[in-house]
């Protein structure tokens, strides 16, 4: 099963613990309980049918012996929210989920700073599966907010403890999204006790096509590899710009360089 996957079927079976009362199993009709899927479903398919998967998968388990709540049976109902990665789109979604009276949220993390506050007040659980950033996460400020994913801090650490002792020269580029202004206080943090490992920090529009002029200040700077963190569109671009100058640097990525829209964009140039 893959990462993503996991952490949906893990956020699903989180909210209905946090539902779920103590009861008989009772073979009475059942009822139907609303479980939210938000997230970027057009902008990152991959990610947003790996989110939605891992839902579904968690109930149809939970089905086969339903939620019970007193002397009431339940189901779970998996319905599904675009986000478009737009704070405000995540937002709407998290207000229509509390008003269609969804019983949990499955949340990739887009605009959750603001949108958890609105499903606090309907004491709605959101569980978080992407965004890594510190701030999504505050037990006495945000108590119905919980992560189940690596944190960027983490990431970032990991990145800085395997990337520093190869002696690189590291160029930083992370884009204006959520998650690229996340990751990038996380890198700088993680670098911070190193800063001379870093020759150019750049940050790139996530919707930018052509990232040549930030991969040449780059290269003029003397970088000897590329730290991208960013939307997987970003990270294609980064290569594609690299790699059509003939600068042949290293890539390195969080977990969205995974993403095969990545490959998608580069299939005309296997060998980038």
């Amino acid at each position: 099963m893959r990462p993503i996957r996991r952490l949906g079927v893990v956020a699903v079976l989180g909210c209905m613990l946090l539902v779920s009362g103590c009861g008989s199993h009772s073979k009475d009709k059942r009822r139907s309980l609303m479980v939210v899927v938000n997230a970027p479903f057009s902008r990152t398919p991959y990610l947003g049918r790996a989110i939605e998967d891992g839902s579904r998968l968690a109930a149809r388990e939970i089905d086969q012996n339903g939620v019970h709540v007193g002397d009431t049976a339940y189901d779970l109902q998996i319905r599904t929210m675009d986000s478009a990665l737009s704070p405000a789109r995540a937002v709407a979604n998290v207000r229509r989920a509390v008003g269609d009276r969804a019983v949990g949220i499955v949340d990739e993390g887009t605009g959750i700073d603001a949108s958890w506050r609105i499903a606090a007040k309907a004491h709605v659980p959101i569980g978080v599966v992407f965004e890594g950033g510190e701030q999504v996460i505050d037990p006495q400020a945000r108590p119905n907010v919980f992560r189940i994913a690596p944190t960027d801090h983490g990431v970032a650490f990991r990145l800085a403890e395997y990337l520093v002792p190869k002696g690189l020269k590291i160029a930083l580029f992370h884009d204006d999204s959520d998650y690229g202004t996340a990751g990038a206080v996380a890198l700088h943090s993680a670098f911070s006790r190193n800063r001379t490992s870093i020759v150019s920090d750049q940050t790139v529009p996530s919707d930018a096509l052509d990232l040549g002029p930030q991969a040449l200040r780059a290269r003029d700077a003397g970088a000897t590899a590329l730290l991208v963190w960013g939307q997987p569109a970003t990270i294609a671009s980064a290569i594609t710009a690299a790699r059509s100058s003939g600068w042949n640097v290293p890539f390195y990525a969080p977990p969205s360089g995974a993403d095969p829209f990545v490959r998608q964009q580069l299939a005309d140039h296997p060998a980038w």
